[in-house]
């Protein structure tokens, strides 16, 4: 039996989630010219200043440069900069002891810019720019409202869901002005945990000496972090008919089937869909892909202090997908199949006997891919992915 925990939202309390993400991300392709590169720095933390009420940061900060392959078969550049902050509130709503309602809001301001270039072919044919601007650039102000219905399934950890507004009040530069003001909805699953907090008194008679504190890795435990993902969204533009869509299912779970060795395994099932303009043509680019893996796993926690571990794992990863993207009468259509391995090896920090934060670095090797296009034809054109990441996960 553990000994009483701090409720979630004590005052005193720190709180973070899975929509936390810090990484470096580097990727290229065997058989194209196609390569990409992203980094990341989006923390965020809230804390409780008063029972049951947070004030948190919100802030993002990222790059890519991106180089893909057009419609009509152009090498196309695609270069992003962001920055963007704000604070933000929420107000948890206890509906029992395991669950509560947690609405939040963030304001904030955004500065964006996106270059796109022609390294090789004759049009931008991709769905990358919704007002048809080669360059575009952006700043004001935005807002965004999350309505997460928590489970708190262990001490400091939960899990939750609900949905999701938010609009961009900046008004895109670069060519003729239309707005392109962005709207998003959207519904998604989210993990997270706890951490201090004045926990309340233990039973009397009682003392510290009669509970049990759980350590990470025991025999039986089940593990979920921020790879577990089930999300649905859409995104447009004032003054454009582009828009976007998405929708992925991903649940992921490993386990200890002895002290400190996991079995795992995650599964992920997405569609994604965008319309743009050309900014050679101004001609309307669709896009979509639809894509299904699933990954058996294995895990191995390395203690190394009371507080920290090193839990690397490593698994094959076998899925296929679809890609279509058309322009009048150009279009780049194929599929893929491929086996890849995938290692993940972070620093586990243990804020509380249920939840970590951990950072570490990664591989993606494609051991077999094949590229499938309409008139039979097939090609390779593996793909080598290495980086570096944060993770947020709890154990029960």
């Amino acid at each position: 039996m553990e000994a009483p925990a701090a409720p979630f939202g004590s005052r005193g309390q720190f709180m973070i989630t899975g929509a936390s993400d810090i990484g470096l991300s580097w990727a290229t392709f065997s058989g194209s010219q196609a390569k990409q590169f992203a980094a990341t720095f989006s923390p965020g933390v809230d804390y409780f200043f008063w029972r049951n009420v947070s004030v948190g940061i919100d802030l993002d900060a990222s790059y890519g440069d991106n180089y893909g392959y057009g419609a009509d078969g152009s090498v196309v550049e695609t270069r992003t900069e962001g920055l963007s902050g704000g604070p933000r509130f929420g107000l948890n709503v206890p509906i029992s002891r395991l669950v509560s309602f947690f609405p939040r809001l963030t304001v904030g301001l955004e500065w964006s810019t996106t270059q796109q270039s022609l390294p090789s072919g004759g049009t931008i044919s991709v769905a990358g720019s919704p007002l048809g601007y080669s360059t575009t650039s952006r700043f004001g102000p935005w807002f965004s409202v999350y309505l997460g219905l928590l489970f708190h399934v262990a001490p400091h950890f939960f899990v939750g869901v609900g949905p999701s507004l938010s609009h961009d009040f900046a008004n895109t530069q670069g060519g003729p002005s239309v707005g392109g003001e962005e709207t998003s909805i959207g519904a998604g699953f989210v993990v997270g945990g706890t951490w201090g907090g004045s926990p309340p008194p233990l039973p009397a008679g009682a003392s510290p000496d009669d509970f049990r504190v759980p350590h990470f890795g025991e025999a039986g435990q089940v593990v979920l972090d921020g790879e577990l993902e089930a999300s649905v969204g859409a995104t447009w533009y004032e003054g454009s008919s582009s828009s976007s869509s998405s929708q992925a299912f991903g649940p992921a779970i490993d386990w200890f089937v002895a002290n400190h060795f996991s079995l795992g395994v995650g599964l992920l099932v997405s569609h994604s869909n965008s319309t743009g303009l050309d900014p050679t043509t101004q001609g309307q680019v669709s896009y979509s892909r639809k894509g299904t893996a699933v990954e058996p796993r294995i895990g191995v926690d390395v203690p190394l202090t009371p507080l920290l571990s090193l839990y690397p794992r490593a698994g094959f990863q076998f899925g296929g997908s679809s890609y279509d993207e058309i322009e009048s009468m150009s279009e780049d259509k194929y599929s893929t199949e491929y086996v890849a391995l995938s290692v993940y090896a972070p620093l586990l920090v243990h804020a509380t006997a249920h939840l970590f934060v951990g950072f570490g670095p990664s591989l993606y090797w494609e051991l077999y891919d094949t590229y499938t296009f309409p008139n039979g034809g097939t090609n390779t054109n593996r793909e080598t992915s290495v980086g570096a990441g944060l993770v947020v996960g709890g154990n029960l």
